[in-house]
């Protein structure tokens, strides 16, 4: 991932898609937990009801897991659009009081 600086500053792009690439990346990870729960639920044999029915085993998974994986990581990034615009709109509000500056140190990968 590459950030761009302006003056010292973290440009207020690169704070959007740090935060962009975060929330998704850290609830899709929340999520892929959740799914493998309930692959592990359907596959204990314990019936899950759905809609007022007993569903087992491939009727189980289809009903509770697939739903989990397709929906939860489209709704971690939409809220990921939603919450990054709301960040960056916190920092440029900040941004005009107080400014946010970027310190690099140059290392040597060989010291």
């Amino acid at each position: 991932m590459r950030l761009r600086t302006r003056n010292g500053q973290l440009s207020l792009g690169s704070i959007y898609k740090l935060v962009v690439v975060g929330w998704t990346f850290t609830w899709t990870l929340l999520f892929a937990f959740i799914f493998v729960l309930m692959i592990l639920r359907s596959l204990s044999g314990a019936p899950l009801t759905v809609n007022g029915e007993a569903a087992y085993g491939v009727g189980a998974f289809l009903a509770g897991a697939l739903p989990v994986m397709i929906f939860f990581p489209v709704v971690a990034f939409i809220q990921a659009l939603i919450f990054g615009g709301f960040f960056v709109l916190a920092m440029m509000i900040y941004r005009m009081f107080s400014p946010i500056t970027v310190e690099t140190e140059s290392a040597s990968v060989f010291s």
